[in-house]
């Protein structure tokens, strides 16, 4: 008999099956290789809700048949393996990066700020997961993230584009400010690779104009 059809002979309620059907490990419905395609973070119920409003269950009773955690999935553009060695060294320790660098941001930047955040990465795949998993570790921690991103003149791009990065996000910073794509009340969350040869991540915040390292 084909494993999958033991689920018939086990009396097991509808949403719980459904939640069988959704889990992304490897099990009776998804192969390893299946499951190994899969990026996976677990989120707290508080930010899961905040990240994706109206789509997280309330949590499940004690005795639940089973014990349910809100995760967040995207499948992989790149098979294993297919990833440059500095992509995949980031990419595997990334949610505890990106976790230090809202810690520090949090810390330091003046309270009740609206975020923004944008990733500085060569590949652009790459550069939209870490945008994304430093958004959720600024929920996880109370923070308020925006989705917008501010949006520089065609210019002003142009001129970035010919700028070290030493200079190029102190300027940005101050042109954002400037051109009204950042209000008083809201921050930037800047999570750069500074150094080709680097395999972590930098932090910056810009805030009124002004742009600062703090990790």
């Amino acid at each position: 008999m084909p494993p999958f059809l033991y689920l018939l002979l086990i009396p097991i309620p509808f949403p719980e099956v459904a939640a069988i059907a959704d889990d992304p490990s490897p099990g009776i419905l998804r192969t390893n290789t299946e499951a190994r395609g899969v990026d996976c973070e677990a989120l707290s119920a508080e930010a899961a809700r905040a990240l994706h409003p109206g789509q997280v269950e309330e949590a499940q009773p004690r005795g639940a048949f089973i014990e349910s955690q809100a995760m967040t999935c995207r499948h992989r553009f790149f098979k294993n393996g297919e990833r440059s060695p500095r992509d995949e060294a980031i990419l595997s320790r990334l949610s505890a990066i990106t976790a230090q660098l809202a810690s520090t941001v949090a810390a330091t930047a003046p309270p009740k700020l609206t975020w923004q955040v944008e990733s500085y990465y060569p590949d652009s795949a790459v550069a939209s997961k870490i945008a994304f998993a430093a958004k959720v570790a600024l929920v996880s921690r109370g923070q308020t993230v925006s989705d917008r991103v501010p949006v520089l003149a065609a210019g002003d791009l142009l001129v970035l584009g010919q700028q070290p990065p030493s200079k190029a996000y102190p300027l940005a910073c101050a042109r954002a400010f400037a051109e009204g794509a950042l209000r008083d009340d809201e921050a930037l969350m800047g999570v750069a690779l500074i150094d080709s040869r680097e395999t972590t991540l930098h932090a910056g915040i810009c805030h009124r104009g002004s742009w600062r390292w703090v990790e």
